[in-house]
Order: structure tokens, then C-alpha cells, then sequence
């Protein structure tokens, strides 16, 4: 929990100033020393060759580049996108620029672990295996793939589509935006008035969803 909340500066970490975003950053590297503690154990203790290391982050968090801090109130690139480094013996090291979610960590480490579940999970708004990409270099299955989540204090949904175009819904306030996080990775732009047929197209496909999930119907904000 270093990097929650009331944050304070770490002895161990580097120090890089005094500001908010100062103080989470000497945590994280208080947080990245530790594990390289904890990498050395591994491999004084002679499991490091045997053992997959997953590391990643729920969240991340607002400084304010949306009007808002700390985390879990919207959906804003600063605060849902998050790190994934996936280490396992045998498995020759490279960099993907596949975007993934957590939610397929669960299947992935099942498979790595010689699970299988019957009948198969098949769901790509959710979780899917990674083991496609990692043994066969399979990249498709990632790439082209609607993806839907919602903030975890609020009534706030919002909706990939092929990881370029981002709509997000805010339930409480009646607010619809939609992005081209490619072109606009601060999602300083709202594109809604400039493709309202995508828009409306888009709160239809997470409508359907979350009444699949949740079992709700939400009023609709978009205007063909």
C-alpha cells in the first residue's frame, strides 16, 4: 500500500522532490528495490529458473490531469492504464505492444499452471489467455477486441473499441466523451459531436453489456 493515499517519502527510495507526483514516484522506487530484493532471494534460494513472476497494478493514479486525484472515480488513461511485466522460464524475453488487460492474468497464469477450463471462457470484453501470444505469437485475439469496465467507487462504464476509440459513460452525471486515445492519449478532446454515428453506435454495444452483466438499463445520451 505505498502508493495510496497519504503518501510520505521513503528512505529507501529515490528521492525526486517534494510534490504529489514527487512522493509517488520516490515510492515506486522504494517498491522497485524491494522486489529486486526479493529477485535475489529467488535466486539465492534456487527457485528463480522455475518461477513465473508476474507484475502489474490494478490501477494507476490522477494528478489532476482530468480535474481529480488519488484513483478509482474515472476512467482516464492515467488512472486505468497500468504496467504488465510477465517473466516465465523458457519464454525468450521481448517487448509487445499488444494491449492486454489484468483481467487476463487469471487465465493465463491457470494455463501456465497446466489448468483448463471446460467448457472454455470465452469472453473478450473480459479475461482471455495469453499463452496464444506468448507460445505462438498469435496477436490477433488482442488487437481486435471491444473492452468494457467500469470506475470502482462510481457509476462510470466505459468502452474500447479496437483500442483506438474510448467511450465513457458517466451514470450520475449524464456525461458521454469519446476519444481517439491514439491521436490523444490525454483525452483532451471529445469527439462526441464529430462522430456521433460511432458514438451511438459504441453506447449501444456497452448498453447491451451491461445489461448482460448487470442485469440494468441506463438512459442513452447519444444523438445520431
Amino acid at each position: 500500500m505505498d502508493v495510496h493515499n497519504d503518501l510520505w517519502k521513503k528512505p529507501g527510495g529515490i528521492d525526486f522532490g517534494d510534490r504529489p507526483r514527487d512522493l509517488y514516484d520516490n515510492n515506486l522506487s522504494y517498491i522497485d528495490r524491494a522486489f529486486e530484493r526479493f529477485v535475489q532471494w529467488l535466486k539465492k534460494s534456487g527457485i528463480y529458473d522455475r518461477t513465473v513472476i508476474l507484475f502489474t497494478s490494478d490501477h494507476g493514479e490522477q494528478f489532476w490531469e482530468h480535474g481529480a486525484s488519488l484513483h478509482g472515480h474515472t476512467l482516464y488513461e492515467e488512472e486505468i492504464r497500468v504496467p504488465l511485466i510477465l517473466r516465465i522460464p523458457g519464454i525468450q524475453k521481448r517487448f509487445e505492444d499488444v494491449p492486454v488487460i489484468v483481467s487476463d492474468m487469471a487465465p493465463t497464469i491457470a494455463g501456465l499452471a497446466g489448468y483448463v477450463v471446460d467448457p472454455p471462457y470465452d469472453d473478450p470484453h473480459m479475461g482471455i489467455s495469453l499463452l496464444p501470444l506468448l507460445l505462438e505469437n498469435n496477436r490477433h485475439p488482442y488487437l481486435k477486441r471491444d473492452v468494457a469496465g467500469r470506475a470502482s467507487f462510481k457509476r462510470r462504464y466505459f468502452l474500447y473499441r479496437n483500442w483506438r476509440w474510448k467511450l465513457v459513460y458517466f451514470a450520475e452525471l449524464d456525461v458521454l466523451q469519446l476519444f481517439d486515445v491514439v491521436r490523444d492519449p490525454e483525452e483532451k478532446n471529445n469527439l462526441l459531436n464529430e462522430y456521433p454515428d460511432l458514438a451511438a453506435e459504441m453506447e449501444t454495444d456497452l448498453f447491451d453489456y451491461l445489461k448482460k452483466t448487470e442485469g440494468k438499463t441506463y438512459r442513452r445520451l447519444a444523438v445520431k
